[in-house]
C-alpha cells in the first residue's frame, strides 16, 4: 500500500469519526487509528502507541507540527518527518 492510498483511507476514516458515548465504540475507533498508523512501514505498535498517547485522533495528528512530532518520546527526527510529510 503506497502512502497516497493510505492517506486517502485515513481521510475517509477521519470523515466517519463522530464523538460517541459508547466506550466499546471508542475502543474500536482507537484500535482502528492504531491499525492505520501501523500500516506505515516505519511505525510499529510502540511508535503508534506513543503518537496516539499525545494525538488520540487522526485529526489532532494532522494538526501537529513537525516540532510537536519530534517531541514525542520514541519518535526520532526521521520518523517525525515522514509522519509530518504524510499528513501535510
Amino acid at each position: 500500500m503506497n502512502d497516497h492510498h493510505l492517506l486517502e483511507k485515513i481521510e475517509r476514516r477521519i470523515q466517519s469519526e463522530q464523538p460517541v458515548d459508547d466506550a466499546g465504540a471508542n475502543a474500536i475507533k482507537a484500535e482502528l487509528r492504531k491499525q492505520l498508523l501501523t500500516n506505515l512501514p516505519y511505525i510499529g505498535n510502540a511508535r503508534a502507541d506513543a503518537i496516539l498517547a499525545v494525538y488520540p485522533t487522526i485529526e489532532q495528528l494532522r494538526g501537529a507540527s513537525l516540532a510537536d512530532l519530534k517531541a514525542i518520546s520514541g519518535i526520532g527526527a526521521a520518523t517525525a518527518q515522514k509522519v509530518y510529510d504524510l499528513f501535510h
